[in-house]
Parts: C-alpha cells; sequence; structure tokens
C-alpha cells in the first residue's frame, strides 16, 4: 500500500469485470504521481546500468532473483545474468546482496550514466 498523494483511485474498491463497472456507471480512473517525493530520491553513478538483454527493460522492484547470480525479468520473462559489478551496494558500501540495491528497492531513481552508455556528450 502507498500513500495517496502518489496513488490515488476515483473508486475505493474496484468492480471484478467490466460489467459491474457498467452497471455502476462511476468512471474509474488512476491518479498517480511517481516523482512528488524527490527528497529521497536515490542516485545511482554505477559504471553497469542493468537491463534485460531482451525486452531491454531496466532491473526494477518486480523482478524475481532466480540465484545470486541470475534475474528474470518481469515484463518478457527471459532469465538474465547479473554482472559482477551489480554484487557491490553503492549506497551501503557492501558486497553480495544484489536484492538490496536501490535499484531493486525503489521504484524511482536516477541514474548518472557512464560516459560509454551516451550516444553523445550531453
Amino acid at each position: 500500500n502507498t500513500s495517496p498523494d502518489l496513488f490515488r483511485s476515483t473508486l475505493t474498491t474496484l468492480p471484478q469485470n467490466q460489467n459491474l463497472l457498467n452497471k455502476c456507471k462511476l468512471p474509474l480512473g488512476i491518479l498517480l504521481h511517481p516523482f512528488k517525493d524527490l527528497s529521497h530520491l536515490p542516485v545511482i553513478t554505477s559504471s553497469v546500468i542493468v537491463r534485460c538483454r531482451s525486452c531491454r527493460t531496466y532491473i526494477n522492484p518486480f523482478v524475481t532473483f532466480i540465484d545470486s547470480r541470475r534475474w528474470k525479468c518481469n515484463l518478457c520473462y527471459r532469465v538474465n545474468d547479473l554482472p559482477e559489478e551489480f554484487m557491490y551496494n553503492p549506497l551501503t558500501k557492501s558486497y553480495g546482496e544484489p536484492h538490496k540495491r536501490p535499484e531493486v528497492q525503489n521504484s524511482t531513481i536516477e541514474f548518472i550514466a557512464p560516459s560509454e552508455y551516451m550516444l553523445r556528450p550531453p
């Protein structure tokens, strides 16, 4: 559950099917503010930005870790290898727990991409 300041629905209980939604004659809408609170935004300055090899999705809180070296994409379900550099957590300065990295703990993060990641300089 999240704060209503970040995620709010027009209905407190969602209808179980389209027929019930049509009968209640109330609009269903969702208001999202993913960047509402940027004061605790983790900033990642790493040479490795982990993405799925198939669909290019960034590693996120909804992926599944198969073991400490592999993860499964939550969009295309491809199993990907974790690079060795991802084992180090830059915020806690600890090694060996990839599931505790900021990319996996937070749905919104800021990457400072290395120069080789960019197509052209800013």
